[in-house]
């Protein structure tokens, strides 16, 4: 019982956030909105979006989603606000919901030349998409995504395409192609200056996946290893992603060691 209790206040906060940031959006087109509201929304939907997704582009879009931009006629604040909305929407669920506003933010994203939100954007379509199986859009949003981030030369962004495009490839079982892009995304993430970030964290255990299907074990471990070392800088938001990178390290131990018996037991009977 205390478990539905709590699942209902989290879908009535959410509900609440959504509300709010609904109004914030508002204040693009009427500056109606008083600034506390505007800051709330910043702040709460960076909580909400690092619980439900693990990632931080929404957080950095966050930043700079200010009362400054926010206001009358300031596109590039809209788009930065739409892209938030989206991904409320998501994590509520309302994927028709999140898909047109996040389609907004593209189309001013790309109307105004803002190149970093227009490949944010794409991913964001590109990862609905996934959700819904709708794999061919899914796999082609990020892939554009991808060309914008290497045009724009934004190093972060082209990492987190690069990520999307893995795991379209990984729901599809194309884990060689796979296994390509979520190594450069790693590669870039690695070269940015970044103390922490949960992105290289999440690319590594998708890039440790799919090495293990494809029967690189020694690789698989190295890479589960890094997403460990990278989620316990905040372990206590990433505990359970940390016991499912054990677990399956454990799980390729364990079979290698029997596939080594096996091997002696062969040598030995022959």
């Amino acid at each position: 019982m205390a478990t539905e209790s709590g699942g209902r206040e989290e879908n009535e906060e959410r509900e609440e956030l959504l509300r709010l940031h609904s109004s914030g959006l508002e204040c693009s087109e009427t500056a109606a909105v008083a600034p506390a509201n505007k800051e709330r929304v910043g702040s709460d939907l960076n909580v909400l979006d690092a619980e439900a997704n693990g990632n931080t582009e929404i957080a950095t879009e966050v930043t700079h989603c200010n009362p400054v931009n926010i206001r009358c006629g300031d596109k590039l604040g809209e788009a930065r606000a739409l892209i938030v909305l989206g991904v409320t929407h998501e994590s509520l669920g309302d994927m028709d919901q999140a898909i047109s506003t996040v389609r907004r933010a593209h189309d001013i994203a790309r109307d105004i030349g803002w190149e970093d939100g227009l490949s944010t954007s794409l991913c964001r379509l590109g990862r609905v998409k996934l959700e819904l199986g709708i794999h061919a859009e899914a796999e082609e949003l990020p892939r554009e995504a991808v060309r914008v981030a290497r045009s724009s030369d934004s190093g972060w962004r082209l990492a987190q395409a690069l990520w999307f495009s893995g795991e379209c490839f990984r729901a599809q079982g194309r884990f060689e192609e796979a296994v390509s892009v979520l190594e450069e995304s790693c590669t870039v993430y690695q070269n940015l200056t970044r103390s922490f970030t949960v992105d290289l964290a999440n690319a590594a255990a998708s890039l440790a996946d799919s090495k293990s299907t494809l029967g690189h074990k020694e690789e698989a471990l190295a890479w589960y290893d890094r997403a460990i070392a990278e989620y316990h800088k905040d372990e206590d938001t990433y505990m359970r992603r940390i016991s499912y990178c054990l677990a399956a390290k454990d799980a390729l131990l364990t079979d290698m060691k029997r596939r080594d018996e096996e091997a002696l037991h062969g040598e030995a009977s022959s």
